[in-house]
């Protein structure tokens, strides 16, 4: 969707973006847990762990997970408990419940984390919901908050993430 004045795209992209810089402002904080991968075009859990960028809405992004206040359409967004090790029944990953399990991914998201091994940064993109998920190398982050050096990667990659709809 476009973000502009005749939908709700831009209040939704507005208050993601409010709402990660409310959970990490700098755009550096990191999350350990248990590792992810794609098996049989899914998403399952992995070996290991991975030290997760916190970005507070990506991984439920897509504009149909959005809620309303008063008439407005706003982002949902991950809780704490999206980083927990295993499902626990009656526990939200995401203020809307979407999310129904630890590190899960919707269709429209995606998530990046630092491989350990070599330093450098991947993400699991799962922005077309036409295809399926999929991980890519990021490379070596340098030089600004891994958020902007992330959301500028994936604006160079031509990704629409809900940060560039309106261009």
């Amino acid at each position: 969707m476009i973000a502009h004045s005749e939908n709700d795209g831009w209040t939704v992209a507005a208050s993601h973006e409010v709402i990660e810089m409310l959970v990490d402002p700098n755009g550096n904080r990191l999350q350990s847990s248990r590792a992810i991968e794609i098996r049989g075009g899914k998403i399952r859990e992995g070996a290991g762990e991975f030290e997760y960028l916190v970005e507070a809405c990506d991984p439920c992004e897509a504009d149909e997970y959005a809620y309303s206040i008063q008439g407005v359409a706003v982002s949902d967004f991950l809780t704490p408990h999206f980083y927990d090790p295993v499902v626990t029944p009656g526990t939200r990953y995401s203020f809307t419940g979407a999310l129904k399990a630890p590190r899960e991914i919707l269709p429209g998201g995606y998530i990046p984390w630092i491989n350990q091994e070599d330093e450098e940064w991947q993400q699991l993109q799962y922005i077309d919901p036409k295809q399926p998920p999929k991980i890519v190398n990021l490379g070596p982050a340098a030089g600004k908050s891994l958020r902007e050096w992330v959301h500028t990667k994936n604006r160079d990659a031509g990704l629409k993430t809900t940060r560039y709809l309106s261009e």
